[in-house]
Order: structure tokens, then C-alpha cells, then sequence
């Protein structure tokens, strides 16, 4: 099966992220693909396994940079962050895939 080239920005490295990422190695082709996590560790580690582009820089100023070149992004991150990061990557109108509610209260 030819994988597709789409280009997907991680943000999150941690079991739920390594999870995905085993699937989604089987759909598309990870090379095309950036992951960035707060534990730099972490997603360096995910990165060499899976052949992606590591990001250490900021992620908002990465996703600026590179807006045009990135298809969608998947928000892999702990629930204590996840409203956080949520509202930041919403702004850029980029295709999204948020793996938990994106806030853990009515307010949020």
C-alpha cells in the first residue's frame, strides 16, 4: 500500500502520541511529518524511531513560519495542557485533530 505525503504536525510525545503514531506510520508517510513536545527527550526519541523531523524551537513560531506547509495537526498532550495549547493552535486555521475534549471546564 503507497502511503500518503501528507504533513502533520505532533505536538504531544507521550504514550497516547506513541500510540497514534503507530497507526498513522502505516497510513502516511512520517518523514513528511514534525513532532514537538515540552520533554524535548521525548519527542526526539519518537522522532528517530519513527524517521520524523524533530522540532526544538517554539511550536506557535514554527507553525508560523511553516503554515503553508503543514496539512493538519494532531494535539496529543496532557489533559493540564490541553486547553492551553487548544486555544494557541486554533488561531492558525489549520486542520486539527484534538485528542481530548480541549477544555476540562464549561468555562474553557
Amino acid at each position: 500500500m503507497k502511503k500518503n505525503k501528507i504533513k502533520i504536525l505532533f505536538i504531544g510525545a507521550g504514550n497516547i502520541a506513541k500510540q497514534h503514531l503507530i497507526v498513522l506510520d502505516k497510513l502516511i508517510d512520517l518523514k513528511n511529518s514534525w513532532i514537538y513536545s515540552r520533554t524535548n527527550s521525548k519527542s526526539k526519541k519518537l522522532s528517530q524511531y519513527f524517521l520524523m523531523k524533530h522540532i526544538e524551537e517554539d511550536y506557535e513560531k514554527f507553525i508560523e513560519k511553516n503554515k503553508k506547509n503543514i496539512d493538519g495537526i494532531f494535539i496529543l498532550v496532557s489533559a493540564d495542557q490541553i486547553f492551553k495549547i487548544s486555544k494557541k493552535i486554533l488561531k492558525f486555521k489549520i486542520p486539527v485533530f484534538i485528542e481530548k475534549p480541549p477544555g476540562l471546564s464549561l468555562s474553557q
